[in-house]
């Protein structure tokens, strides 16, 4: 339903700093997407990519033990901070891809 970068969430997993672009050094860089009615049988898939130097950072998939609808987040950590450059994130729905997010750490 809807998928945005945040550089924080609330308690409910609800962005509050939604944004694409984030401060060098930057620690964590959270990825809220809200779904409806994700059986089991789905999956949701994210890859971080560092265009910079064509590099995938990270990849994550989730799949709910029942039903679920609301926000699932993904976080994305690097203890020495995200370095300045052009990013993207993508996200697949059962091995489709729905949506890419481009972003800049500058």
């Amino acid at each position: 339903e809807k998928i945005v970068l945040s550089k924080n969430v609330d308690i409910n997993g609800n962005p509050t700093e939604e944004s694409n672009s984030f401060k060098e050094g930057t620690k964590e860089i959270f990825l809220v997407i809200k779904v409806k009615n994700m059986k089991p049988t789905d999956n949701l898939t994210v890859k971080w990519v560092y265009l910079d130097k064509n590099l995938e950072i990270n990849s994550k998939t989730f799949i709910p033990s029942e039903e679920f609808s609301g926000n699932h987040v993904f976080r994305i950590k690097i203890a020495q901070g995200f370095p300045f450059g052009d990013y993207e994130v993508s996200v697949f729905l059962n091995g489709t891809q729905l949506k890419t997010l481009p972003f800049k750490v500058n």
